[in-house]
């Protein structure tokens, strides 16, 4: 089965296996059940006030970007 989990936004996604987050903790769950998993998030890191590297897996889960001008405060 195809999921799409859509996430406004996410913690540092370089961390995210190592962070307490919901949508990865949820996705990994499904993923491992053998789904194919999709997040679709901002690549603006909020808690950093910038954007993220441009990653598109980590451990079979398919991550997509969209684009967010941010903001510096």
């Amino acid at each position: 089965m195809d999921i799409v989990i859509i996430a406004q936004y996410m913690r540092d996604i370089s961390k995210v296996k190592t962070t307490n987050s919901r949508f990865w903790y949820i996705a990994s769950l499904l993923y491992e059940a053998g789904n194919n998993v999709e997040i679709i998030t901002s690549d603006f890191n909020h808690e950093a006030k910038k954007h993220f590297d441009r990653i598109t897996h980590i451990d079979g889960i398919t991550i997509t970007m969209c684009h967010e001008e941010g903001y510096p405060r």
